[in-house]
């Protein structure tokens, strides 16, 4: 896959996701994109008033799977996770084009919208990430039947 073909995939993920999960006020939201293949998969899940509801998107549609159901409490223990892993440390102020290009392989990417609806992006290390937060990201994959 090309790199501009990869940054408009990451591009498009992002936009299908934030219109697909069409979050409400006061919600939060967490994902994890990777790559699978050359493919660009986004897995996110977002604490709804009826409960949180996960979708995953692809540019491939056969992967697409949504929404789905999480438990609050599984939602709260990831939000949990990945709120005081140490995390601060990986704050990204978007999604780069370099964290696109060169991160899949060697970095968990994150992203969460806060309940005030402020954004973060986190781009870890894989060598330098906690085990809380490796968990989190094959937890994640998961949802999507990646269990790399």
């Amino acid at each position: 896959m090309t790199a501009r073909a990869t940054v408009v995939s990451t591009v498009y993920l992002l936009v299908s996701f934030t219109t697909r999960v069409d979050a409400q006020a006061g919600s939060r939201t967490l994902m994890h994109t990777f790559q699978d293949h050359s493919r660009v998969v986004a897995v996110g899940i977002t604490d709804l008033p009826s409960g949180p509801q996960g979708t995953v998107v692809s540019e491939d549609s056969t992967r697409e799977k949504g929404p789905f159901a999480v438990s609050k409490t599984q939602f709260e223990s990831m939000w949990t996770t990945l709120m005081s892993s140490g995390m601060k440390q990986y704050t990204e102020k978007e999604v780069t084009l370099m964290t696109a290009l060169v991160g899949y392989a060697g970095l968990y990417v994150f992203s969460v919208h806060m309940a005030d609806g402020t954004k973060k992006h986190y781009a870890v290390p894989k060598g330098k990430a906690s085990p809380g937060v490796a968990a989190l990201a094959a937890q994640l994959r998961g949802y999507a039947g990646n269990t790399k």
